[in-house]
């Protein structure tokens, strides 16, 4: 990281001797103009005398926006010019305009979240289509002036509602201690290869967010800098960077996806680098042993879900998860509400279990999983209503957490019903009814039996048959 920081600060050095020099040369020549090859005569530079200047106000409520920076972005080459903050009123000023077309951009505090409100760059990256849309996005709803360097231009800048595509997040470091200005570099893959979009400095607290961005999966880096220092942001390779989520090679980093005017949040990196692991396993009956596929197998925790089916052969494999706390769960858990098409019955208990992921890989981990129970029976609604329910489920929840999911099924229009996959030892019954709120259920009878007081005891490939539910509209308040 070092060289590279050395090398970005020489660059910046040299550049401003360069420009001082041209600066320097341009006051002789502009002070004793003299002849140049085929008589052509260097005229000095007269300073443009063109100015914007106007308010800057909310396009939903017309209120001022203070603290908003404004500058100007030439379609050409859009790179910002200027660039100065709005006053209580919303007012600003630029002045000393050089001739061109522009478009005249606002971007409120919000749109900086926490970090520096630094001038926006919309890098070019040589795909020209996306550097097309990023500018659309980049300039949409804000007035496109020409200035001759003459002309005094006022303007009323609304700044719209939709701000593009975003992504924020927070960098930390360790004991999950915000790291204050970190550099945080949005890339993403292009036809010409992975390129530089934005780059910005989070705040004092570690959050950033970076705003008008096109639909499309995009990649997030981190580096700790400290105040001085500096990096080449379009440099592909910066020892000591990591990308969300928690890798140092951009080959393992997550994609971020961003959906059109949406923000895609909690892209949290930390730069207490961890390894990213493997979890892998297999699926299989307990009794035969024989293989389950095409079941959902989730890895739920540290903000982010992992999901798939399982394989012909039952197997099932999550890769790029950070340490941390998991649930891992084998099948659907509940019935969705309200009534969609029926879910096929599993014959087969749909299990939890917590896990803990560390940076060596989870490997082998085999998930036996036993047939369970049946139940059906009937459901009944008590006395005349002139309307029904839209929905109705039974679900058979398992009285221990011992790492059984409920098993549920929606009730047939002859009010029928059959459970499947049912846990083993006590379970209870309950009847999810919708609208909610709307109906109570008034019993639930087996054989004599109050299972609103009674619990089922629910033993391997037990068939337990004529339950009958009894439902009724709820009392008025």
């Amino acid at each position: 990281m070092f060289r590279s920081l050395i090398t970005a600060k020489l660059l910046f050095s040299a550049i401003l001797i360069a420009t001082s020099a041209i600066a320097a040369r341009a006051q002789v020549d502009t002070a004793n103009p003299k002849p140049a090859a085929g008589n052509e005569v260097i005229q000095p530079l007269v300073p443009s005398k063109s100015k914007v200047g106007g308010r800057v106000i909310f396009a939903d409520t017309g209120l001022p926006a203070d603290d908003a920076l404004v500058s100007l972005v030439n379609p050409k080459s859009p790179r910002p010019l200027g660039g100065m903050t709005t006053n209580k009123r919303g007012a600003f000023g630029l002045g000393g305009i050089p001739p061109g077309e522009y478009y005249v951009v606002a971007q409120s505090r919000e749109e900086f979240g926490s970090g520096y409100p630094s001038i926006p760059n919309p890098f070019r990256t040589g795909d020209e289509d996306f550097d097309a849309a990023r500018l659309e996005v980049f300039t949409r709803g804000f007035p496109k002036i020409t200035v001759d360097g003459r002309n005094v231009i006022q303007l009323e800048i609304r700044i719209p509602r939709s701000h593009g595509g975003v992504i924020s997040g927070q960098i930390t470091g360790a004991n999950s201690a915000a790291v204050p200005r970190a550099s945080v570099t949005i890339l993403r893959r292009l036809n010409n290869g992975l390129r530089t979009i934005e780059a910005i400095r989070a705040g004092d607290d570690g959050r950033f967010r970076v705003t008008r961005l096109p639909p499309g999966d995009y990649f997030v880096r981190a580096l700790g800098l400290e105040k001085n220092e500096f990096v080449d942001v379009h440099e592909l390779e910066l020892p000591n960077a990591v990308y969300f989520s928690s890798t140092t090679d951009i080959k393992e980093a997550v994609p971020v996806t961003v959906l059109q005017d949406q923000e895609t949040g909690s892209i949290n990196i930390s730069l207490e680098t961890r390894k990213l692991a493997t979890v892998s396993g297999l699926l299989r009956m307990g009794r035969s042993g024989k293989p389950l596929a095409n079941v959902m197998v989730g890895l739920r925790g540290q903000g982010r879900d992992h999901i798939m089916n399982s394989g012909e052969d039952g197997g099932w494999s999550f890769s790029h998860v950070a340490s941390g706390k998991y649930t891992l769960l084998v099948g659907s858990s509940g019935v969705s509400m309200p009534a969609g098409p029926p879910l096929p019955a599993q014959p087969y208990v749909h299990k939890y279990q917590e896990l803990i992921v560390g940076e060596s890989d989870i490997k082998d981990l085999v998930i036996e999983l036993s047939q369970g129970g049946r139940i059906s029976g009937t459901v009944m609604l008590e006395g005349s209503s002139p309307s029904k329910p839209n929905s109705i489920a039974i679900i058979a929840s398992s009285l221990t957490r011992d790492g059984q999911n409920p098993a549920g099924a929606r009730v047939n229009s002859d009010g029928s019903f059959s459970l499947a996959g049912v846990p083993l030892g006590e379970v209870t019954l309950r009847a999810s009814i919708f609208p909610f709120k709307e109906y109570i259920t008034k019993s639930i009878q087996w054989n004599g039996i109050d299972l609103l007081k009674e619990k089922l005891n629910v033993v391997e490939d037990s068939d337990i048959r004529n339950i009958v539910v009894v439902i009724a509209p709820a009392a008025p308040h």
